[in-house]
């Protein structure tokens, strides 16, 4: 057996270690699962690291951690040539969504959505006309609104719909022909032919979201041009559908030098924003920029939102590892590190830092496409085969974690050098009435005896169960090694009323640990 599978095998008992019960989930070729006699491993293998944390299931941090803090970018064009056959999404597609219940899809997506015609996405396939896309193209829309929304309802998710509020492509609209064609795309939206509703909690359309990345080229809005195309749509909508929820772009990229001149761009739309619109969003891209340095751009947003605006709270409508460390060079030459088990690390330790952000209520991966380096899944188009990539077996490591609410765990940050932010782990705690668990990233090179003290909760059951991916920093799955990353999973038995648990949890290894 690999010795990082070996490593992982939980010591996981209160006195000691404990006797497994199942064999491993889904093991790559070449890896043998332990038999259900065979005791797992006593100690983790050198080198390794005791950490010693305390989960408090009774200090509650969030009472409900929203299902749409995992969510995808849908861009229609990309996602058809891969994921779309025969008017439908593959099944295999489908299946590996629905473990993501509740996820937030959105669409259209990207720079795109800003000249997106939604009457030429709708009705017949067959009888739309064409429209500009991206890089030059022009053509039909196939997977339009009604595709869309077929999806979503198959994998059980929710729509954040991208509203065009500039107009077709080189025919720019006034603001209030642009907030006209909004409220019509609403009209259709509640229509028998669309959602048959526009918002509310049974809906399968959680948010609209005014525009995509306006304040940079080609359009270089400022914040009082953005925000008054904002108000002219909220005051024509309002009038029909008051209780739509909102989202409006903070600045992007606000990391970048070139971002200066648009200095104060936040505080600036947070002032001039209608106060009906409480959501706001921004993009991040991390790895050179670490994760906390983008995580404080996205604090620094919302606090500037929340200055002007009583219950601000915010979606990351796009996220993903950015394939380039150090920040020079050509991007293009690294994008396997968005997707490989370097950026499946960096992009679980973000996931981890939303979810423990009780005013962050979504969060999209960029993106479920088959082109550039950010692909959840990959296509491989000769055989016309689909698999996916390290990231989504990260994200569904700590989906199949996450429970009801999270709580508090001490510390959250270990210390360490082997993230270049200074620590080599990050953990969240989460709880229901079904069980506890603690969620994590350990990007060190070095595996971590992970000692968890339980309070205000003790496990009813013996049941408890790990879930983990691991592997080499550039492991990555390819069209010749398809399921060389993928989700392991163990299920431990352990004594009941236990208050201590030890696990071991290997270098470089997104994992989720569940007690019941």
């Amino acid at each position: 057996m690999h010795r990082l599978a070996a490593a992982v095998l939980a010591c996981a008992g209160l006195l000691g270690c404990s006797r497994e019960t199942t064999a491993q989930a889904g093991a790559p070729a070449g890896e043998r699962a332990l038999p259900a006699t065979e005791s797992a491993p006593s100690q983790c293998p050198a080198p390794s690291r005791r950490v010693a944390v305390k989960v408090d299931a009774g200090s509650v941090l969030r009472e409900r951690i929203p299902a749409g803090i995992f969510g995808f970018n849908v861009p229609r064009r990309e996602f058809r040539d891969g994921f779309f056959r025969d008017q439908a999404v593959r099944p295999e597609v489908v299946e590996w969504l629905k473990p993501f219940a509740g996820a937030l899809y959105r669409y259209p997506a990207g720079t795109p959505a800003n000249w997106f015609e939604w009457r030429q996405a709708i009705g017949a396939a067959r009888s739309r006309t064409t429209q500009y896309d991206n890089y030059g193209q022009t053509q039909p829309v196939e997977f339009g609104y009604p595709e869309f929304l077929g999806m979503i309802s198959k994998v059980g998710g929710r729509a954040l719909l991208t509203v065009n509020l500039s107009g077709p492509y080189e025919r720019p609209q006034d603001e209030k022909t642009a907030a006209a064609e909004v409220l019509g795309l609403m009209r259709w939206m509640q229509s028998k032919d669309g959602a048959g509703c526009v918002s509310g909690a049974a809906c399968p359309v959680a948010y609209w979201e005014f525009g995509n990345e306006l304040d940079w080229p080609p359009f270089n809005w400022t914040a009082k041009q953005y925000a008054g195309r904002i108000n002219a749509t909220v005051a024509t909508v309002g009038q029909v559908f008051p209780d739509v929820q909102w989202i409006a772009h903070g600045k992007t990229a606000p990391w970048d030098p070139a971002s200066e001149r648009f200095k104060g761009f936040d505080n600036e739309l947070a002032a001039l924003t209608d106060k009906r619109v409480e959501g706001v969003a921004t993009h991040a891209y991390y790895d050179g920029y670490s994760v906390p340095d983008v995580k404080a751009h996205l604090d620094s947003l919302l606090d500037a939102w929340a200055k002007t605006h009583a219950h601000a709270w915010a979606v990351v409508t796009e996220h993903a590892r950015w394939p380039s460390q150090p920040l020079i060079g050509r991007w293009e030459d690294n994008w396997a590190e968005a997707t490989n088990l370097d950026g499946a690390l960096s992009t679980a330790d973000f996931q981890l830092a939303v979810i423990a952000d009780p005013r962050v209520v979504g969060a999209n991966l960029h993106t479920i496409s088959t082109e550039g380096p950010w692909q959840l899944f990959r296509w491989q188009k000769q055989g016309d085969r689909v698999y996916p990539s390290p990231v989504y077996w990260a994200l569904r490591t700590l989906r199949e974690g996450m429970q009801d609410k999270l709580v508090r765990i001490e510390p959250a940050l270990v210390p360490g050098r082997g993230y270049h932010a200074g620590y080599d782990a990050r953990l969240v705690a989460t709880a229901s009435a079904q069980g506890s668990s603690v969620m994590g990233v350990n990007r060190s090179g070095q595996a971590l005896e992970l000692v968890i003290d339980w309070q205000g909760y003790v496990p009813r059951t013996t049941q408890a169960e790990l879930r983990w991916i691991t592997g080499a920093k550039d492991a990555n799955n390819t069209d010749e090694a398809p399921d060389r990353v993928r989700m392991l999973s163990r299920q431990v038995e352990l004594p009941a009323g236990r208050t201590r648990s030890t696990w071991c949890i290997p270098e470089r290894a997104v994992f989720s640990i569940v007690e019941r």
